[in-house]
């Protein structure tokens, strides 16, 4: 994989030549050489104030980044933001790896907003037909709005070219997402987005679920389908055509405990066929939502399309899930006297209960009196006046310190 900084294509280092063997590059071999069959690599390029995206227009690289550059012209100064932005991931960002911090969902999207806030981001220019948007603006407009996309500015956007895939960066200040103690998160996300860029594209449909931790009693389970981008779904004349998703669910109930083994192993599985829909922004992502949720353990398989002759292992895609009570303080109403009693050994103490709880007065040690190691009373320090002043001092003094460093 290759990252491509602000740097400036006239560059000596660079040239039409050379970005025009990186274009090929990423493709996998010259468009026009039939014969080539090298798997294409990755490319990640940059944004930033000088010159990209805007000086890539009209170049050979211009062919395989995910976005159009709108003008060739670069401005004279970088521009100065004072306004505080944090990247809203799209659908189909919150599933891709580069953005994947933990395994729960919910918990994900969490430490991605704890990140720190940026300041500049690239704009002049708009996304191609087939690209893919990942992160947007928070709340400033795309200046060109495209059907791939919410109507948000694009900042991180993902295309497959040929049999590569390339990756632009609208902001450049990734930097500030080592803040305190996230600088394990800035250190993940660029392990997974060098990892993603060097591995080789997907060739096999994955089905998984949002969550790898069992659920909860009532809790949707969401399933997920992801197809390879590199040829059409099945059953799709030309990619981007409808094309029906559905997915199988078997579901067994858990048997009761004191069920005897013969009637635990005469337990029906129920079957239902729950449709998918696309993603929104995706080309080749569908997601469906599985409601009502009853305890004991869920296995999906995709049923259609007909996938399983295109699979490595030629199994039709599947994956597993549990749903459990929720922890309640019904669940053991009987009181645990041994480590109740353990616990009052422990701290020199005695348990009673009910029945001789009468006796815990009478059991309790005599007390006797603490002699003070000095003659005098002793002087409450903190009923004078000169520590109220003391105080007081300190206190105002903060104060005209953070108003003088504009911090209130």
């Amino acid at each position: 994989m290759v990252i491509l900084g602000d740097c400036d294509p006239r560059h000596p280092k660079l040239g039409t030549q050379k970005l025009q063997m990186l274009a090929d590059f990423v493709r996998g071999g010259d468009p026009k050489d039939k014969k080539t069959t090298r798997t294409g690599g990755g490319l990640l390029v940059l944004g930033g104030p000088s010159f990209s995206p805007h000086a890539y227009k009209d170049t050979p690289l211009a062919d395989v980044m995910p976005i159009e550059p709108t003008q060739n012209k670069v401005p004279l100064e970088p521009e100065i933001r004072t306004e505080r932005l944090r990247l809203d991931l799209t659908p189909v960002g919150r599933l891709h790896p580069i953005f994947r911090f933990a395994p729960d969902e919910a918990e994900n999207l969490a430490l991605w907003q704890r990140l720190a806030p940026v300041y500049w981001y690239a704009r002049g220019y708009r996304i191609k037909p087939l690209a893919e948007v990942l992160a947007v603006h928070p709340t400033q407009k795309a200046e060109f709005r495209d059907p791939n996309q919410d109507g948000r500015h694009p900042l991180i956007v993902q295309q497959f070219v040929g049999s590569g895939r390339s990756l632009f960066f609208g902001i450049d200040e990734t930097w500030r997402w080592r803040f305190r103690e996230d600088e394990y998160l800035f250190n993940r996300f660029w392990v997974q987005t060098i990892r993603y860029l060097s591995r080789t594209r997907v060739t096999k449909t994955d089905l998984r679920l949002d969550r790898q931790t069992p659920y909860r009693l009532g809790e949707p389970i969401k399933v997920l389908v992801r197809f390879p981008d590199n040829n059409p779904i099945p059953g799709q004349k030309e990619k981007g055509d409808k094309v029906d998703v559905k997915v199988v669910v078997e579901f067994t109930p858990k048997a009761p405990k004191d069920a005897p083994p013969e009637d635990a192993k005469k337990v029906q599985a129920a079957v239902q066929t729950v449709t998918l829909t696309k993603l929104e922004g995706s080309w080749a992502t569908f997601e469906g939502i599985m409601s009502r949720t009853r305890e004991g353990k869920y296995r999906f398989w995709l049923s259609q399309p007909d996938v399983s002759t295109l699979q490595p292992d030629r199994q039709k895609p599947s994956a597993e899930a549990t749903v459990e009570l929720p922890p309640g303080e019904l669940d053991r109403l009987r009181m645990n006297q041994p480590e109740m009693t353990a616990a009052a050994e422990a701290s020199q103490g005695k348990f009673y209960t009910i029945a001789n709880a009468q006796d815990a007065l009478d059991d309790l040690p005599t007390g006797f009196r603490v002699s003070l190691s000095t003659p005098r009373p002793p002087l409450r320090l903190w009923n004078t006046t000169p520590m109220f002043l003391l105080v007081l001092g300190l206190l105002s003094a903060e104060w005209l310190l953070r108003k003088r460093k504009h911090l209130l």
